[in-house]
């Protein structure tokens, strides 16, 4: 199981785990995530703007603050690795979900206004491919650049596109894919 539930600077996660076998790192990250295209990529670099970490070690504010200098923009930059896990996993159960939304009650917190509360979900199985739901959202999500229709479940594949909302893109990668793609990463962020 792993060790990590919340989100991760993305230059923290590559340096932490650049060198770690791939069989521990299978261990300790058995999950899937998003993270930042290799474009978003390329422009953290190009910007040099990546920010420090959220003052929250744990997880994402649940909303972009008014008050501060915080903005869509800023946070984007940070460039996240995002564990799709639930924060309450049941071990007796052949599948988990994994809420998605704005608001402190899901397990992934997307911390910008035109994320729904409850964007949507993944669900996760033992035996099958991931899915994710649409929950209904006002901006919608998109599997490569296609809208999924509200309320279906669609079948996702490791490297696919999700974008939530108007344009908070990731890449879906399993684990395995995730680990192979670490030096690539490190080579565009040039660490």
């Amino acid at each position: 199981m792993s060790t990590s539930s919340h989100p991760l600077p993305l230059e923290s996660f590559l340096l932490k785990n650049l060198t770690t076998p791939l069989e521990k790192f299978l261990e300790k990250y058995p999950h899937p995530f998003l993270i930042p295209t290799k474009e978003q990529i390329q422009e953290l670099v190009r910007s040099g703007e990546n920010l420090p970490p959220s003052s929250s070690p744990h997880r994402f504010s649940t909303m972009v603050e008014s008050s501060s200098s915080t903005s869509e923009k800023d946070w984007y930059k940070r460039g996240w690795v995002i564990p799709v896990q639930s924060q309450r996993p049941n071990k007796n159960c052949s599948m988990q979900m994994v809420n998605v939304g704005r608001t402190a009650i899901n397990d992934i917190v997307l911390p910008l206004p035109y994320i729904s509360k409850f964007h949507g979900c993944f669900i996760l199985y033992e035996d099958r491919p991931p899915h994710y739901r649409d929950g209904g959202s006002t901006n919608g999500t998109f599997l490569n650049h296609q809208r999924i229709p509200s309320e279906e479940k669609v079948q996702l594949q490791s490297g696919d596109i999700l974008r939530f909302g108007k344009t908070l893109e990731f890449q879906f990668l399993s684990s395995k894919d995730l680990y192979h793609k670490l030096s690539e990463i490190q080579k565009l962020m040039d660490i």
